[in-house]
C-alpha cells in the first residue's frame, strides 16, 4: 500500500497562502465603518449658519427640530448616503451568514436589544419615529459588524484607520474654524467647527486623540509625526470648544492607555489582581461622589463650571421621573419626541447615557446593555478572543466611554460617532483569536499594527 507523506513547508504554505486570501475579502468590509467615522460632525442634514446670540425660544425651536420625526430624512442627499453605506455593509455580509450569526449569538444583547428597539413601536406615540430608528441601528450594527470581519486579521490597524480618517475630519474642522469663524465659533466664542455644537466638537476631538494616541503609546516603527500632530490638533479643539467633559475623559483615557502599557510585563495573574484592586479603588469614590460624602460644588467652582452641570441636574430629575412611569419597557426609542412635545422638554436628551436609556426602554434595555459589557470584559480574559489582544486601546476607550456616558447621552444612539466604536469593538473584541496572544500587543506578537506578516490561521477557523 502506498503511504502519503504531508510537507509542513507546504501545509503552512497554504494555511498562509488561505489566510492572504480571506484577509484581501476582508479588506473592503471596512469602507463603510470608516466613511462613517470621516463623516461625523460634518454638516450633512443641517446648514451652516452665522453664530448668533440664542434665546430661550431659539433653544426650544432647536429642540423640536432635534426631535422632529423626520428629522432624519429632510436631507436627500444624507439619506442615499447613509442608505448606500448600509447597503454596502450588508452586501459585503451576504458571503459570510454564518459568521455574522455567531458574532450575533456571541453579543446576542446587541441582538435582543435590537429588538426590543423595533419592539417599542406598539407602544410608542411617535411610531414612524421608531421605524427610522429601528433602520439606522440595523444599518449601524451591518457596518460595525464588516468593521469587526476587516480587523479581525490585523486588529491592530483599527485604532490606525480610525486615527487617519478621524484625524483628516479634525482638519476640515480646524480649516472652518480659521477661515470661516462667524460660523465655526458660536457667540459664547467656543469653537465647534463644522459641527452643529461645541460639545460636539470636543467629542470628535477625544475620538481622534484616543485612536492617535492609541498607536503613538503603544507601537513603534509607525508614521508617529502624523498621529502626534493630529492628536495635537484634537488637544487644540478641545480647549477652544471649552467642553469639560471631553477633556476630563481625555486625561482619563492617557491615564489608562499609560496604565495598560505599563502592564505589559505583568502575568495574567497580577493583570487581573491589577484589575480587581482598581475596581475596589473606583467603586468606592463612585459612591462617595454619589452619596455626595465629596463635595462636588467645591471642584466645579474651582473650574469655574456650572455646580448645577448646566442644568443637567433638572434633566435628571426629569428623567427619573420618566422613568417611574413607564420602569420596565420605557416610553420606546422614538428620539423623545413625545416627552419634548408635552413636557417642553430645554433639551432632546437628558444628557446621561443610563437615564437616557431607561427613558427609551426601561430597565430592560438597560440590562441588556449591562449584559453587553459583562461579555466585552470577560472576552479581555479570554485568550482564545481577540479582546485579549485590543484590550490596551479598546478596554481604554470602553471605560472613558461610560465615564463620558455620566453627562452624555450616546448609549444606542446609531448615529452617534462613540456608539459605533463602541459597537465594531465589541463585535471585534469577540472574534475568535487563532495566534497567540501577547497582552498588550496585537496578535503577531509584536507591539501594534506594524508588523506585517498575517496571522497563521486556517480558512476554516478563519471564518470566525
Amino acid at each position: 500500500m502506498k503511504s502519503t507523506t504531508y510537507s509542513p513547508v507546504g501545509i503552512s504554505t497554504g494555511i498562509h497562502t488561505g489566510a492572504k486570501n480571506i484577509a484581501s475579502q476582508d479588506k473592503w468590509r471596512a469602507i463603510p465603518f470608516l466613511v462613517l467615522m470621516f463623516s461625523a460632525g460634518l454638516p450633512l442634514t443641517y446648514q451652516l449658519e452665522v453664530a448668533r446670540t440664542l434665546t430661550v425660544a431659539d433653544s426650544a425651536e432647536l429642540t423640536m427640530a432635534a426631535t422632529a420625526s423626520q428629522n432624519t430624512a429632510n436631507s436627500m442627499f444624507f439619506v442615499l448616503f447613509i442608505c448606500s453605506l448600509y447597503i454596502f455593509a450588508g452586501w459585503t455580509l451576504l458571503r459570510k451568514p454564518k459568521t455574522v450569526t455567531v458574532l450575533l449569538s456571541r453579543q446576542w444583547p446587541i441582538f435582543f436589544l435590537t429588538l426590543l428597539i423595533a419592539a417599542s413601536a406598539f407602544w410608542s406615540h411617535a411610531p414612524e419615529k421608531v421605524m427610522i430608528n429601528i433602520i439606522h441601528n440595523v444599518g449601524t450594527t451591518l457596518i460595525t459588524i464588516a468593521a469587526a470581519l476587516r480587523y479581525r486579521n490585523s486588529p491592530w490597524l483599527f485604532p490606525k484607520h480610525v486615527g487617519y480618517v478621524v484625524g483628516a475630519n479634525m482638519v476640515l474642522h480646524m480649516m472652518a474654524v480659521a477661515l470661516i469663524p462667524a460660523y465655526a465659533i458660536d457667540w459664547q466664542g467656543r469653537w465647534h467647527g463644522l459641527a452643529p455644537h461645541a460639545n460636539t466638537l470636543g467629542a470628535l476631538a477625544f475620538v481622534v486623540l484616543w485612536s492617535n494616541a492609541s498607536i503613538l503609546i503603544f507601537t513603534k516603527n509607525d508614521r508617529y509625526h502624523l498621529h502626534l500632530f493630529f492628536s495635537g490638533l484634537a488637544i487644540l479643539a478641545m480647549y477652544g470648544a471649552n467642553s469639560m467633559t471631553t477633556m476630563s475623559c481625555s486625561v482619563f483615557v492617557l491615564l489608562l492607555m499609560f496604565t495598560f502599557y505599563k502592564m505589559k510585563k505583568l502575568s495574567f495573574q497580577q493583570r487581573v489582581c491589577f484589575f480587581i484592586l482598581g475596581m475596589c479603588l473606583l467603586i468606592p469614590l463612585a459612591t462617595a461622589l454619589i452619596s455626595n460624602i465629596i463635595n462636588l460644588e467645591h471642584i466645579l467652582n474651582a473650574f469655574g463650571r456650572d455646580t448645577k452641570l448646566t442644568g443637567r441636574v433638572s434633566l435628571w430629575e426629569d428623567a427619573v421621573k420618566a422613568i417611574s412611569e413607564h420602569p420596565f419597557f420605557g416610553w420606546s426609542f422614538d428620539d423623545h419626541v413625545y416627552l419634548v412635545r408635552v413636557s417642553n422638554m430645554a433639551f432632546p436628551n437628558f444628557h446621561n447615557g443610563i437615564l437616557d436609556l431607561a427613558v427609551n426602554g426601561g430597565l430592560i434595555a438597560v440590562m441588556l446593555f449591562i449584559l453587553i459589557l459583562i461579555i466585552i470584559t470577560v472576552d479581555y480574559f479570554k485568550p482564545s478572543k481577540i479582546g485579549a489582544s485590543i484590550a490596551p486601546f479598546s478596554a481604554s476607550f470602553m471605560l472613558t466611554f461610560l465615564v463620558y456616558s455620566i453627562t452624555e447621552a450616546n448609549l444606542v444612539s446609531p448615529r452617534a460617532q462613540m456608539w459605533e466604536i463602541f459597537l465594531a469593538l465589541a463585535f471585534l473584541g469577540t472574534c475568535k483569536n487563532w495566534s497567540k496572544p501577547v497582552f498588550p500587543n496585537g496578535p503577531s506578537q509584536k507591539m501594534g499594527p506594524s508588523i506585517k506578516p498575517l496571522p497563521t490561521v486556517t480558512p476554516i477557523m478563519a471564518k470566525i
